[in-house]
């Protein structure tokens, strides 16, 4: 018994020997290869153990699926990344590889010969070379030369709309959309069998196969909201400015900018600061709006006890201060952080503040510290005509295989019931016109401020915001316009008036806004990506069909258009250089000029829409 004893201890010191003696071989290893060449390891590991396909196909499966506004616009995408390196070791003729090599990857000479005369057996010899490099590379035969293949993440639109899309770094998802995607991907890891289960949406659609996201952002608006931003003066190095556009009736995000912003294909270069999305940190409820909210629980509570008075009426008379129940309801009680929004805020980062009076009462203990996102969410659950919408940027996933493309999930969140009744809701926009102030095309503004504070390197400091809203129209809103301003102390010193500039661009995004509508309800996905959406001036909807082979000077004969769709108008109207105007939805009720005007080169062409009457009544006895 002792002798077996003793060797059970003698066989366990052993084991425990080798673990330790392979723990530091493997060590050794890692600090031999170094960052550079550790990848390479990997992939001669991969490619020794037979873990990938010679076709490539398991490469092509780690393919992160490419991100897309709602016209189709790549917004983040991921290419095939080819280097080229050396196993010294291997090369028995070192002059005429360097000759050769010199010569396809247009190097100096000298260049290449001190890269292959170093110490190490493995050296980079180039990165991200060229197709037609590669084809060389591979046709020569070389020995000792080989091609080392990956996927890079890239952004195309550089900082436009970083802090929605996020980034990503070896094929994972690290902030934003992009680490959203990470999710929903987890959901639909399906082969090519399986997602041939799921609708079919499109054909004949050219592109990369994988599973692809669509969000609700807009490209043109973005821009739009990128221009304004950029006609702000900031007044510290630290201040932050941002404007949010979402559908009221939806909650889809269609325009997110903020300055400053970031480059996603440098983001390693930035500092938490800057990552910090503005919508998605904590502050007091603005006393405006707060009063607002207020009045509107009045009338909510009168509402549910059978007897809606007035809004004059109930408003005056609500003295009961919303319960917490009540800010649940205007999406107080999601989380901080949307689908879009991964990042908490960074350690020091704002909370909320009251000062000088300008916030919230103390004795209002009801009452939670809401994001921007969540108090834009609370406005336009009560301005929508009571549904509680969720704010997303989240469209659809698909599949694209073979030129088809398959819904895998429709990721709108769509409406949770009702926060408040239509009666409330409609009560309410009297109530807001009477708080704000009237602009162009009969939009409402609501200027507010809040403050927050935290920790900023040891001392206690505090942050003004600037709280703008515009609810465009303000009876009916199809658009509402969030802006914040935020900077360091109790004073924000911007150039010029923020509120007159944000009037200067609701004209064209409501215009691009309107045309987008008019067109989707008519053109199928696939279609959708070939008409060419323009912006509009004044409150006017303009789309220019104007092909490049169109030339100048032509004269055209204006077609009856009076009881077709938009569809069918377009149609008609392909090949001619006009510029038309849409008003409406639905089939064309009158057109102006008439039908076989001459026209030219550059006309206008105005189509009034209305949805047919059967529509309406089949609808009404639905």
């Amino acid at each position: 018994m002792d002798k077996r004893s003793r060797l059970r201890g003698q066989g366990a010191r052993r084991r425990r020997l080798l673990i330790i003696i392979m723990g530091g071989l493997l060590a050794a290893l890692f600090l031999w290869l170094g960052q550079d060449r550790l990848s390479l390891f990997f992939q001669w590991a991969v490619t020794g153990l037979g873990l990938s396909d010679e076709d490539g196909s398991s490469a092509a499966r780690l393919e992160r699926g490419i991100i897309y506004d709602r016209n189709f616009k790549e917004l983040a995408l991921t290419y095939e990344r080819v280097s080229v390196y050396a196993n010294i070791r291997e090369i028995n003729d070192l002059a005429g590889t360097v000759t050769r090599m010199a010569a396809i990857l247009e190097r100096p000479s000298d260049e290449i010969s001190e890269r292959l005369s170093g110490n190490a057996p493995r050296v980079w010899l180039a990165r991200d070379i060229s197709q037609e490099q590669e084809e060389l590379i591979g046709g020569e035969g070389f020995r000792g030369i080989y091609l080392h293949r990956e996927y890079v993440r890239t952004y195309p639109q550089n900082t436009s709309g970083a802090h929605l899309v996020g980034y990503a770094e070896n094929n994972s998802g690290l902030a934003g959309i992009e680490h959203y995607l990470n999710e929903i991907d987890n959901r639909y890891r399906l082969t090519d069998v399986e997602r041939g289960g799921y609708p079919l949406i499109s054909e004949g659609r050219p592109g990369v196969n994988g599973n692809h996201l669509i969000l609700t952002l807009d490209l043109k608006i973005q821009n739009i909201a990128e221009r304004f931003l950029a006609t702000m003066e900031r007044g510290s190095a630290t201040s932050k400015a941002g404007v949010m556009v979402i559908e009221p009736q939806s909650g889809a995000i269609v325009g997110y900018a903020q300055n400053p912003s970031f480059d996603p294909n440098e983001f390693h270069r930035y500092g938490q600061w800057v990552f910090n999305d503005i919508f998605l940190s904590p502050l007091s409820i603005p006393r405006p709006l707060y009063d607002f909210l207020h009045h509107v629980f009045a009338l909510s509570a009168a509402d549910e006890q059978g007897a809606l008075p007035p809004w004059s009426i109930a408003a005056g008379g609500g003295e009961q201060s919303p319960p917490v129940t009540w800010w649940d309801r205007l999406g107080g009680a999601r989380p901080l952080i949307p689908d879009f929004g991964v990042m908490a805020p960074a350690a020091g980062a704002p909370a909320p503040a009251r000062h000088n009076g300008t916030g919230i009462p103390e004795d209002e203990k009801t009452v939670p510290a809401l994001s921007p996102v969540q108090l834009v969410t609370a406005l336009t659950r009560v301005l929508n005509g009571g549904d509680a919408i969720e704010v997303h940027a989240a469209d659809r996933f698909v599949a694209r295989i073979n030129q088809r493309e398959y819904l895998l999930a429709e990721l709108s969140p769509g409406s949770e019931g009702a926060a408040v009744s239509a009666a409330v809701s409609e009560e309410a926009h009297h109530l807001f016109t009477a708080l704000g102030t009237p602009g162009p095309l009969q939009a409402v503004n609501l200027s507010t401020t809040s403050y927050s504070s935290g920790w900023e390197k040891g001392y206690q400091a505090v942050w003004r915001h600037r709280v703008i809203f515009s609810v465009l129209p303000g009876a009916h809103p199809e658009l509402i316009f969030m802006v914040v301003i935020s900077e360091p102390g109790f004073s924000v010193t911007t150039m010029s008036d923020p509120v007159a500039q944000l009037q200067t661009i609701l004209a064209p995004i409501i215009g691009l806004q309107r045309v987008m509508k008019n067109v989707a309800d008519v053109v199928a996905p696939r279609q959708l990506e070939e008409v060419n959406l323009a912006g509009s001036r004044a409150d006017r909807l303009t789309d220019t069909i104007a092909p490049p082979e169109s030339p100048s000077g032509q004269v055209f004969s204006m077609p009856l258009l009076v009881d077709m769709s938009l569809r069918k108008s377009l149609r008609s109207l392909r090949g001619m250089d006009v510029e038309l105007v849409v008003y409406g939805t639905g089939r064309v009720v009158r057109q102006e000029p008439a039908p076989g005007t001459r026209l030219e080169a550059g006309a206008t062409i105005e189509l009034y829409l209305e949805r047919d009457q059967v529509e309406r009544v089949l609808r009404t006895e639905q």
